[in-house]
């Protein structure tokens, strides 16, 4: 997609709100590709997320570490079974460096005491010990996520803060003339504005 991209300055509120609803056509006809392509999905999924970094950075922090733990799962239950693979596939010379990896580097030093079989059937607990792990963070965010909000939640969720940022700042905003980067930064002032003011009372 090099040469096809489109900045969030480039939006107007209008355009924005329009992705954030799921609905590419606009944003498809500016890159010359069709809304259901891959591109275009990426591409309105990195307008989304710099809107949100801009807007609510404290919580586009947290989204990111939430979701940096679950990459780092990922990463243990390849990584343990790849090892797991080489113990009981390979060769002496595999075997050996296993143990160095997970006494060196990831600080197992028991490991390295370890006859071949008891080394299979820990780097097989350990992968399913994260696997158990990433389940249960699966389960725990369902029950506590909220049902995937359609469009229209979205388009009235818009509107009600749009009104209130109208409200807080004593001045009218042109959805089609305001673009998203600046609708952003007029949320983050403005809620960051209303924190300082609790504080001070």
């Amino acid at each position: 997609m090099k040469g096809k991209t489109v900045r969030l300055d480039e939006l107007c509120l209008a355009e924005f709100i329009d992705i954030a609803c799921g609905e590419y056509g606009g944003l498809a006809e500016r890159v010359g590709l069709p809304a259901s392509s891959e591109e275009v999905q990426k591409l309105a999924a990195s307008l989304i997320v710099a809107y949100r970094g801009v807007a609510d950075p404290v919580g586009m922090r947290m989204y990111v570490s939430e979701h940096g733990g679950d990459a780092k799962d990922r990463a243990k239950m390849v990584m343990y079974g790849l090892m797991k693979a080489l113990v009981d596939n390979g060769e002496p010379d595999d075997v050996e460096e296993v143990k160095r990896i997970l006494v060196e580097t990831i600080g197992r030093s028991r490991c390295g005491r370890m006859s071949v079989e008891e080394l299979s059937a820990f780097l097989g607990k350990e992968s399913k010990g994260v696997e158990f792990s990433v389940e249960r963070k699966k389960a725990k965010k369902g029950a506590s996520t909220e049902v995937h909000r359609s469009s229209d939640d979205v388009r009235l969720g818009f509107d009600a803060e749009i009104a209130w940022v109208m409200s807080h700042y004593k001045m009218s905003i042109d959805t089609r003339v305001v673009s998203a980067s600046v609708y952003a930064n007029l949320v983050k002032n403005a809620v960051a504005e209303v924190k300082r003011r609790r504080k001070v009372k």
